[in-house]
C-alpha cells in the first residue's frame, strides 16, 4: 500500500515538473489575456509583453499549487506609469489575489481596448481580489484615484470600495468635495454576469454632463451586452 502511494505521489510530482518546465506559450490556450502577448520563458517562470506597452512576469508557487490543486503563481505587471503585484490561482476559473500598487488609467484603458482620450488619472489599489468563474465576477478591495483630468473634464479625487454581498459584488464610488465625500455611482456585478450602474445626480453631472433629480440606472447583460430587462 505504501509503495503504491509513493508511486502515485512520484508520478504526480513528475507530471507537475513536466508541466512547469513546459514553454510559457501553452498558457495562451488557458489564459485569454495572454493570446495577443509576446510570451517567453516557461510555465514555471515567464514573461509576457502586451501590444499596449504593459509587461507582466510570473513565478510558479509549487507549494500553493499542490495544496490548492491549481496553477498558483506570484505575478507583477508594469508599464511607464503602472506597477502592480499580486497572486493568481487558476482552476476551472481564475482568481487574482492580494493586488497592490498603482495603475495608470490611460494604460489600463489601452489594455482593455477602450480609449478615454488624454487622461492623467492613476489609481492606487489595496488588497484587491478578483474572481472569475463562468459569467460571475466577484470583486473585493479598495482603490483611491487622485484628482486630475480625463476625457476633457476635471475629475475630483475618487474613492472606490468593492465588497461581495450574497454572491454578487457591490462597488461604491465616492467623490471628494467641499461638503465631504458624496456618492456618485454604485455598480453591482451579479452572479449571472449582469452589470448594473446606478449613477446619482452628482455622478450624472460629473460623468455624463447631465443635470438630474434622480438616479440614472443602466443595466447590461453578460459581457456588457445591453440587457432586455
Amino acid at each position: 500500500m505504501l509503495r503504491g502511494l509513493f508511486t502515485g505521489v512520484a508520478g504526480i510530482a513528475f507530471a507537475a515538473m513536466l508541466l512547469a518546465t513546459a514553454p510559457a506559450e501553452i498558457l495562451k490556450a488557458f489564459v485569454p489575456g495572454l493570446r495577443e502577448a509576446n510570451v517567453s520563458g516557461s510555465v514555471w517562470k515567464g514573461e509576457a509583453v502586451f501590444p499596449q506597452g504593459l509587461s507582466a512576469d510570473w513565478t510558479l508557487s509549487p507549494l500553493r499549487s499542490l495544496t490548492t490543486a491549481s496553477f498558483a503563481a506570484d505575478w507583477a505587471l508594469g508599464g511607464v506609469d503602472s506597477s502592480l503585484k499580486g497572486r493568481v490561482r487558476l482552476t476551472s476559473g481564475a482568481e487574482i489575489l492580494d493586488v497592490d500598487g498603482v495603475v495608470s488609467i490611460a494604460e489600463l484603458s489601452h489594455f482593455a481596448n477602450a480609449d478615454f482620450g488624454a487622461c492623467d488619472l492613476s489609481a492606487r489599489l489595496s488588497s484587491v481580489r478578483l474572481s472569475l468563474r463562468n459569467q460571475a465576477v466577484l470583486l473585493e478591495g479598495k482603490a483611491m484615484i487622485g484628482e486630475g483630468r480625463c476625457a476633457g473634464r476635471d475629475v475630483p479625487e475618487l474613492q472606490v470600495v468593492s465588497e461581495p454581498i450574497g454572491g454578487s459584488s457591490e462597488i461604491l464610488v465616492k467623490a471628494a468635495g467641499a461638503e465631504g465625500n458624496a456618492e456618485v455611482a454604485r455598480v453591482t456585478l451579479d452572479t449571472e454576469g449582469r452589470t448594473i450602474f446606478t449613477v446619482s445626480p452628482a455622478g450624472s453631472l460629473l460623468f455624463l454632463d447631465r443635470t438630474t433629480t434622480s438616479d440614472t440606472v443602466l443595466e447590461f447583460g453578460p459581457r456588457f451586452m445591453p440587457s432586455n430587462s
